[in-house]
């Protein structure tokens, strides 16, 4: 192959006419030789010119130099590069495949600026009167909309980053008595894809090629959205139930959640409309309870459980206004705590009561049931919504849900007739 092995090895020829030029490039010597088989009237053979000669061995040597610095270029290409997007193309495409799949009903993002670092694309975009970080690989194929700082100090070699990653996992994200183990690492579109063990399940996780960044979900952007299946025969009863199930961090649960509240307001008394929350539980304590996005998904799991049970006319208030202001800086714990607090002052909510009860034995029970509920039905991603036990699988809409419900009563009341929004608010993903 060119480029691995010795010049002694090179043997180009070049055919010009009926004469043959062959040059030899030996380990010892050079020899550059020009034979004519055509002979002039004396029958001598007929000289070429030296010029000719070294002009065209000049010609081919340095073809056969340029070869061999493409295929080291090449060769030492680091594995796992991919060709860059141009920037402006890119922060274009993430902000269009925001709007069309992410956003909220209403809701659009607006583009900032875009910046390139950790071999990574960093979207600046205005999302809801914040601005926020969102970030695709160099190709624009892979987008990731939750990102996690390990620290600042880079670790060389894949090798360095699976251990970095599989230590920083074990120690911030799983719950006590539960460890992730390293399966293996891979490299593609300028990112590491670490794939671990836990909990019984193999899971991916991705991470900058420097190890200082975390991504615990990654979109295809290339990827077509689902065309939503057909929803089951609905189950009928006087008062269906429709149970939500996500998770409190979950991006599409969250709007799910959004979408569902027109619904709660127009059928709220006529339906039982719960949300109910995707986690598990491994003891006897809330330190237990694990879900998917960390400890801090857990706890406020938990939280929005007790809310739900004490305060339930302003529960989904406290949805709207967590899901609007809280969610979105969920990864910095002081100003989490700090938007937690003004939401619940706001509403009339005992915060210092609700977190008694989020980290006791009645959260805990809460949370079991739940946990119980969501295995048995079989709900594992969020979200997941159930009617009469019947897994619903239509759009994302208000219209849609508040339609699929009104299927479900034996007799549907008067709300049925009152046209919601056809909008569709949120994309066909979802976490598990």
């Amino acid at each position: 192959m060119i480029g691995t092995r010795d010049a002694r090895f090179l043997h180009p020829c070049l055919f010009i006419g009926e004469n043959m030029i062959f040059i030899r490039i030996a380990a010892t010597n050079q020899r550059f030789e020009m034979k004519n088989d055509k002979t002039g009237p004396s029958g001598q053979t007929k000289k070429a010119s030296v010029f000719g000669t070294w002009t065209i061995a000049a010609i081919i040597g340095i073809i056969a130099l340029l070869i061999i610095i493409l295929a080291v270029i090449t060769l030492g290409s680091p594995p796992g590069t991919t060709t860059a997007a141009e920037p402006r193309a890119c922060s274009e495409k993430v902000i269009a495949y925001i709007n069309t799949n992410l956003a909220s009903s209403g809701q659009t993002a607006t583009l900032i600026n875009i910046t390139e670092n950790n071999d990574l694309y960093t979207v600046w975009s205005r999302y809801q009167g914040l601005d926020l970080p969102i970030y695709a690989s160099r190709d624009c194929t892979l987008l990731f909309t939750t990102a996690i700082e390990m620290n600042t100090a880079p670790a060389a070699g894949s090798q360095a980053c699976s251990e970095k990653v599989i230590t920083y996992i074990n120690t911030n994200l799983t719950t006590p008595g539960q460890t992730a183990t390293l399966i293996n690492i891979t490299e593609k579109n300028d990112v590491y894809t670490i794939w671990s063990r836990y909990q019984g399940r193999d899971l991916s996780i991705y991470a900058s090629r420097d190890c200082t960044l975390l991504f615990p979900t990654a979109i295809n952007m290339n990827t077509p959205v689902a065309t939503p299946v057909p929803t089951q025969t609905p189950k009928k009863s006087a008062s269906p139930v429709v149970d939500l199930y996500v998770m409190s961090f979950c991006p599409y649960g969250t709007q799910a959640e959004t979408v569902m509240r027109p619904v709660v307001d127009l059928l709220g008394t006529k339906a039982d409309i719960s949300v109910r929350y995707i986690t598990s539980v491994g003891g006897q304590t809330v330190d237990s309870v694990d879900s998917l996005h960390g400890p801090a998904e857990a706890h406020e799991d938990i939280l929005q459980l007790c809310i739900m049970k004490s305060y339930p006319e302003k529960y989904w208030d406290y949805l709207k206004d967590f899901n609007n202001q809280c969610y979105p800086v969920w990864q910095n714990a002081t100003l989490l705590d700090s938007c937690r607090k003004n939401v619940t002052a706001a509403l009339g909510i005992d915060l210092t009561k609700m977190e008694t009860c989020a980290i006791g034995a009645e959260g805990l029970t809460l949370v079991e049931l739940d946990a119980a509920e969501s295995e048995a039905i079989g709900a594992s991603a969020s979200p997941t919504l159930f009617i009469n036990g019947v897994k619903y699988a239509g759009a994302r809409t208000p219209e849609a849900y508040k339609q699929a419900i009104c299927n479900s009563f034996d007799t549907a009341p008067a709300e049925c007739s009152t046209t919601l929004s056809t909008t569709s608010t949120a994309s066909t993903g979802g976490c598990e």
